[in-house]
Order: structure tokens, then C-alpha cells, then sequence
């Protein structure tokens, strides 16, 4: 049991120590970034106003140190004046070697800070909210001098009193190779950009090729179907030409067919040129109509297609011992026999060429 408690021990001190050792190598690789930063600051002089640490990003823009900004402008406290006239997205926080006192041997001990930079719209901020004549001479002096050397050589090369020239080309080496590296870094950024432009007009030209396929195609689309809506409308002209032609004729028929007046079967015969007996047997022979006590009848299939209806005739014969001075009823007879509509009378005029098929065939004339 010891042992177990003794390994979970173990393991939690391994892992403790593990992370202890991450963590320590994360804030080492801090360290030796700001110092990294620190090293790439370059320090302006002028006789009139003092220093001015800068520093560049990795775009080449210069970047100033607020506070001797402030200190050159006339701002008492500078965290506040940058806060008042600076916007936040125009500063940042980098490292910088400080100088705090001396060594025993004399030389200068130094501590890396944390200290704000603004850009050069911050620069330009600071300048107009400073109240000191003085200002508008300073900011010429950088704009002058300073920026146009910064954006040449990436920095600024300063000599400082007692400083060796070895010190000094040490220095200006330094500042050559970070300004080499943003530029060959610039340079492989614009070649990239290049070769992207390069695809992309190669994937727009293959683009522009298919839409204008494309474009041809519906042209030729919309040709096919101008030429075919074109028919259609000649056609369309011609079927109304048609319909009034034969809109007359319909209102005839309609007319007709729809008429009241019917006509016996004599009247209907007499129209083919054929007696009435021989339109009934031939009808009879057709199946068309039957005769059954005493009149023809329409089979079931003719029977409701408003071809004929059924017609009752009264006859009263006087009685023959009548004297004549007083009237005397006899019998009275009805009968009841077919007419033909006007609908029943088309029907056997459609049909004439049968009569006179059967007559041949049957000597239908001969029945009689």
C-alpha cells in the first residue's frame, strides 16, 4: 500500500516537475524574444531634444517609445497622455534595456522593461496634443531625418560619444542584416502574392472560356426557340384565320341541331332520293330502329342520342247514320310514329351512302 501511495507520489512530482520544466522554458524563450526586441531598438539623438528610442515591426514600420515622445512634448505623466490622445490599436508593449545604475567596474547596468510604443499615427497624435512650441520643429526634425532613414536602411544608426568604431559597425551590420531579412521576408511575400495573382488570373481566364461557351450556347437556345415561337405565332395567326372561317359555319350548325323542327321519314327519303319504306328498312337493316305494334322504335344504343322523338296523330271518323242536321261522333283512332330532329336528320344524311349499299346489295327498292 506504501508503495502505491509512494509511486502516485512519484508520478505527481514527475508531472509537477515536467510542467515546472515547460513552463520555465516558456518564459525562457519570452526572455530571449524581448531581448531579441531589445536589441533591435536604435536610439535617435539630437542635440536640442534629447533621445528617442524606435524600434520597427515586421512590416518595416517605425514604432517610437511613448515616453520620450512625452518627455521631448512637455507630458508630465505619459501612460495618461497616451491613453488621452492615442489610439490603443496604434501602440505596444515591447521590450527595452533600461539603465538603472553602474557596475563596480563603471560600466552601465541595465534591465529589460516592458515600455509602450505608438506607430507614426501616434507619433503624429502626441505632436498635435502637445501645447509646446517647440513641437512642430521636433516633429519636422523626425519626419525629415529620421523616417526617411528608418524606411532607407530600417533603422537608425547613431554614434555615441566614446563609442568605438568597431561598436559602430557592429551595429550598423546588425541593423543591415534585420533590414535584409524584412526585405528578403517582403520580397518572398510579394512572390507568393505574385504566383496567387498568377493562379487566380488563370482560374478567372478558364472561367471567363466556360461562361462564354456558355453564353454561346443560350444564344444559340434562345435563336431556336425566337425561330420556333415565330412558327408558333404563324401558326397561331392561321388557326384564328380558321376559326373565323368556320365560326359561322358552327353557329349554323349549332343552330340547326339545337332547332325544335323535326321531319318525318317521307321528308327525310325524299332528301336521298329514296322512299320512305326503303329509309325504314334500311334503318331496320342497320339496326338502327325496329318495328314493334304498329311504329318503328329506336334501339337502346340510338334511343337517348336525340335523333327522334315520338309524334301522336288523332283521327275521328263521323258515324254514318249521322242525318246531317244533328252531329253524330264515330270511333277515334290515334297512332303514334317517329320524327327525325335536325340532329337524327345529319345522322341519316352521314349514313346515306349505306342505304344505298344495302339497296344494291339487298334490292332494298324491290321489297315493296
Amino acid at each position: 500500500m506504501n508503495s502505491k501511495i509512494q509511486k502516485a507520489e512519484d508520478g505527481k512530482n514527475a508531472g509537477s516537475a515536467k510542467k515546472s520544466v515547460q513552463t520555465g522554458k516558456k518564459v525562457a524563450d519570452k526572455k530571449e524574444a524581448n531581448k531579441k526586441q531589445a536589441a533591435q531598438v536604435a536610439v535617435f539623438e539630437n542635440p536640442e531634444f534629447g533621445t528617442v528610442r524606435t524600434a520597427t515591426d515586421e512590416k518595416g514600420e517605425p514604432w517610437f517609445c511613448a515616453k520620450d515622445l512625452c518627455d521631448v512634448l512637455g507630458y508630465k505623466k505619459s501612460s495618461d497622455s497616451v491613453k488621452q490622445h492615442v489610439r490603443y490599436d496604434d501602440t505596444m508593449k515591447r521590450g527595452v534595456w533600461v539603465e538603472v545604475g553602474k557596475k563596480k567596474d563603471g560600466t552601465p547596468a541595465k534591465r529589460l522593461t516592458q515600455m509602450i510604443f505608438v506607430n507614426e499615427s501616434g507619433f503624429y497624435a502626441l505632436v498635435l496634443g502637445s501645447k509646446l512650441a517647440s513641437a512642430v520643429k521636433f516633429k519636422d526634425w523626425v519626419t525629415s531625418v529620421v523616417l526617411p532613414q528608418i524606411r532607407k536602411t530600417g533603422g537608425y544608426i547613431p554614434v555615441h560619444e566614446g563609442e568605438s568604431e568597431e561598436e559602430t559597425i557592429r551595429n550598423a551590420e546588425e541593423i543591415l542584416r534585420a533590414t535584409l531579412k524584412k526585405k528578403e521576408e517582403l520580397l518572398e511575400q510579394q512572390k507568393k502574392l505574385l504566383h496567387q495573382q498568377e493562379v487566380q488570373l488563370g482560374l478567372d481566364k478558364k472561367l471567363i472560356g466556360e461562361q462564354d461557351v456558355e453564353i454561346r450556347r443560350l444564344n444559340g437556345v434562345l435563336d431556336e426557340q425566337t425561330r420556333w415561337a415565330s412558327i408558333q405565332g404563324e401558326n397561331v395567326i392561321n388557326l384564328e384565320k380558321q376559326v373565323d372561317g368556320l365560326m359561322p359555319k358552327a353557329i349554323y350548325s349549332d343552330n340547326v341541331l339545337d332547332s325544335v323542327s323535326c321531319f318525318t321519314t317521307t321528308q327525310v327519303a325524299k332528301e336521298l332520293g329514296i322512299t320512305a319504306q326503303e329509309l325504314n328498312r334500311s334503318l331496320c337493316a342497320l339496326h338502327i330502329q325496329y318495328y314493334q305494334s304498329g311504329q318503328y322504335m329506336l334501339y337502346a344504343e340510338y334511343a337517348h342520342m336525340g335523333l327522334a322523338k315520338s309524334r301522336t296523330r288523332y283521327n275521328a271518323f263521323l258515324d254514318p247514320k249521322c242525318d246531317g242536321r244533328k252531329e253524330k261522333m264515330g270511333k277515334a283512332v290515334t297512332h303514334t310514329y317517329l320524327v327525325w330532329t335536325e340532329k337524327g336528320r345529319k345522322f341519316i344524311h352521314d349514313l346515306a351512302h349505306r342505304f344505298w349499299e344495302l339497296a344494291e346489295l339487298y334490292e332494298v327498292k324491290n321489297l315493296g
